[in-house]
């Protein structure tokens, strides 16, 4: 876990960012800045948001969205464009070295959904 932290780092200064501008932005919207409920509903959103986007980031280290990063694939040095199993394969490789790189996503969102069912308790 520790290693995970240093190593992505920037994703999770990143998703704290977002996540706090999703309650500044949802603030502003409601147009008032003293009402617990709008910080609520704000961390709320930021949260399952960044689980959304986890979910997804799953997804693709599963190789769900291979087939469309095969259509903009380069040719090799041949000129020959490599079949959509070569490249399935040459992806799988590479996602092998970063398979915990979603892990950021899950626990900010994760953190900001607790802390909005914490606020319910009081609201």
């Amino acid at each position: 876990m520790i290693e995970n932290l240093k190593k992505y780092y920037i994703k999770y200064i990143v998703c704290i960012v977002y996540s706090i501008l999703c309650i500044i932005i949802n603030n502003c919207a409601k147009g008032t800045f003293n009402s617990l409920y709008y910080y609520l509903d704000g961390a709320f959103i930021a949260g399952a948001s960044l689980i959304c986007i986890g979910g997804l980031s799953v997804c693709s280290n599963l190789g769900a969205f291979d087939i469309f990063t095969y259509l903009g694939c380069k040719r090799g040095p041949t000129g020959v464009k490599p079949s959509m199993y070569e490249y399935s394969m040459d992806q799988k490789g590479k996602r092998k070295k970063h398979p915990l790189k979603c892990l950021p996503y899950f626990i900010v969102g994760g953190l900001f959904v607790i802390i909005s069912l914490i606020m319910f308790i009081f609201v």
